[in-house]
């Protein structure tokens, strides 16, 4: 969000972001093609059950940095 914010403020030509995420609409996928509601369904499954370690690194950090630089079985980890 803060590259985003940057760029219309500025009036960059491009920027870099990486895996952008944006979620559909709900409502507008009653009607959509199994194909489609196959990605929703995994995308959800990631959300819920496989997005563990980027959740952390996104609340928490350093959490995971303590473990690493503390413990060797960490960093064999």
């Amino acid at each position: 969000m803060v590259t985003t914010a940057l760029a219309l403020h500025v009036g960059c030509a491009g920027i870099h972001i990486n895996l952008p995420v944006v979620t559909p609409d709900i409502n507008k996928m009653q009607d959509s093609m199994e194909t489609e509601q196959s990605a929703l369904r995994a995308f959800r499954f990631y959300q819920n059950e496989d997005s563990g370690y980027s959740k952390q690194k996104g609340t928490r950090p350093q959490t995971l940095g303590y473990g690493l630089s503390d413990s060797h079985i960490g960093q064999a980890a």
